[in-house]
């Protein structure tokens, strides 16, 4: 017969100094040694392996002596402790009746030797010492901190924000000054490495708490924040002063806005409303109208068309990867669509893959590309609308990661087609064979 009674903390230490000082086994509540108890530290629960007749009362009645809170005594206490029996923790009383108890007997009530008394520590003093007392290893060597900047700056998503960055300047019906289309380049990168940098500031408390996130510089350690810091405020002044003595003060203010666009109202929302996916798209779609105005220093039609190729994509790109994700995103506190409300997430996708389909007809009108392009257009625009509402069909991770992966193939191929399609292309072709026509004659 077992009895589980629950000690608390106050009652448990001097019950463990009684079971010491009442006899030689250090087990023993009562001479005769046939009650013995296991303590568990965390919920100090005392387990009655065997009950004579009486057993209760002598809790009840026994005096233990008061024992002053030692640390010392504890770890000597943990030291000398012997293995025991598995046997779980349990958190509740369980009652029994009086009936329920077997009689006293003048023998044991088990044959085996009983089990050893135990008390186990706190879980903070069975860590070893070497772990406790562990720092991260901060990165030193010039290759450990190019890894880190990259890092920090996010490089694989900053790569394919300066690719739409350069595709809108190529798209421009402006000649093509190479100077200024590296001073555009290096000075968008930069700005992306800020916003980047200063998201990651904001959110390291957060992101230690997400499988996906926890193994940034940040998170773990490698780099301090004070370093991140510096980082983000020079690549923040630095990306904008280049736009500004390189390009035009309409570019430099547009890659100015986006860093405080991101770091200042994007992070933040994150944790407010799933609305920060929208103003996020905002941000992905300034790049490419920089591009434009570094090339024309106008806001056109053709700037708001590429603009809004970049808008509409984000949404099911990026809605599609938090699906994977939604978990992650509750544990660590924020509002995203996909965890606040998962069911709308795959209508959003399908929704917003449908509404790409007249942009190829609108980069045609502004005067972007040719009339080609927006027949053309529609057979990548199907590509990703199919993937669009299978995931709308079956919402499932692998469909979520199949729409996903479109993404990424869709937006360099979509591009690709628009720039080969452009109409600063095909206009110098037509003014080169109206050239040779009239040399000819």
């Amino acid at each position: 017969m077992t009895i589980l009674l629950r000690f608390p903390k106050p009652l448990a230490r001097p019950l463990l100094q009684h079971c010491k000082s009442v006899s030689s086994r250090p087990t023993s509540l009562c001479p005769s040694g046939n009650v013995h108890f296991k303590f568990h530290a965390h919920t100090y629960i005392t387990k009655v392996l065997v009950v004579p007749k009486g057993a209760k009362e002598a809790l009840e009645s026994a005096h233990f002596p008061q024992v002053h809170e030692d640390t010392a005594t504890q770890h000597s206490t943990s030291a000398t402790a012997v293995p025991t029996i598995p046997s779980p923790a349990i958190s509740t009383v369980q009652s029994i009746t009086s009936s329920q108890i077997p009689a006293a007997s003048p023998t044991p009530a088990i044959s085996q030797t009983p089990p050893e008394f135990i008390c186990t520590p706190p879980p903070t003093t069975q860590i070893p010492e070497a772990v406790i007392n562990i720092q991260p290893e901060r990165v030193k060597d010039l290759k450990g901190l190019i890894n880190a900047y990259l890092s920090l700056s996010k490089f694989r998503l900053s790569a394919l924000i300066v690719v739409t960055t350069m595709a809108g300047y190529v798209l421009a019906p402006m000649p093509f000054h190479f100077s200024t289309f590296v001073a555009t380049t290096v000075g968008t990168s930069l700005a992306c490495a800020s916003a980047n940098t200063f998201n990651q500031i904001y959110e390291v408390a957060f992101d230690a708490k997400m499988a996906r996130t926890k193994k940034r510089m940040l998170p773990s350690g490698k780099v301090s924040l004070s370093h991140a810091i510096l980082f983000g405020a020079v690549t923040g002044l630095t990306g904008p002063l280049i736009l500004l003595y390189g390009v035009n003060a309409f570019a430099a203010s547009l890659a100015f806005a986006n860093i405080a666009l991101y770091g200042g109202v994007y992070t933040p929302l994150k944790r407010v409303h799933p609305i920060n996916t929208w103003v996020g798209s905002v941000v992905g779609a300034i790049p490419p109208v920089i591009g434009w105005v570094a090339a024309t220093n106008t806001m056109d039609l053709g700037a708001w068309t590429l603009g809004a190729l970049l808008f509409i994509w984000q949404i099911p790109h990026f809605l599609a990867l938090s699906w994977g994700y939604k978990n992650d995103y509750a544990n660590a506190g924020y509002k995203m669509l996909s965890n606040v409300y998962p069911e709308k997430l795959p209508r959003f996708c399908l929704r917003y893959c449908i509404y790409l389909l007249p942009i190829g007809a609108l980069s045609w009108y502004s005067g972007i590309t040719t009339m080609a392009f927006a027949f053309d257009s529609l057979l990548i625009d199907a590509y990703l609308l199919w993937f669009g509402y299978q995931f709308y069909k079956e919402n499932s991770t692998v469909k979520a990661r199949k729409l996903f992966f479109a993404s990424l193939i869709f937006l360099p191929v979509f591009l690709g087609m628009m720039i080969f399609h452009s109409t600063k292309i095909w206009g110098h072709k037509q003014i080169e064979q109206n050239e040779a026509v009239t040399n000819k004659t």
